[in-house]
């Protein structure tokens, strides 16, 4: 399998997800949040030491954690009414 950049994929990444609630922003429309973690291992994506120092990059880990909070917002038209 091969990535939209061209890294060849070797593993798959399962997110864990989560649902954090629903609120209520500072002009009072509804908001909802998520949270979603992962790691990545350079592994599952076939680098190795050798071929990033031959492209120049300096790796420190093999592991890349990847945290993502995510606030969805309802988007309104310029009257204040949510978009259909």
């Amino acid at each position: 399998m091969v990535d939209p950049v061209g890294l060849p994929m070797q593993a798959t990444v399962e997110p864990d997800t989560a649902y954090l609630g629903l609120g209520a922003g500072m002009e009072s429309e509804p908001r909802v949040a998520y949270k979603a973690v992962t790691e990545l291992h350079r592994e599952g994506f076939a680098l190795t030491w050798q071929k990033m120092f031959t492209h120049g990059i300096a790796a420190i880990g093999a592991t890349v954690r990847i945290e993502l909070d995510i606030q969805v917002v309802l988007a309104a038209q310029a009257d204040g009414a949510p978009v259909p």
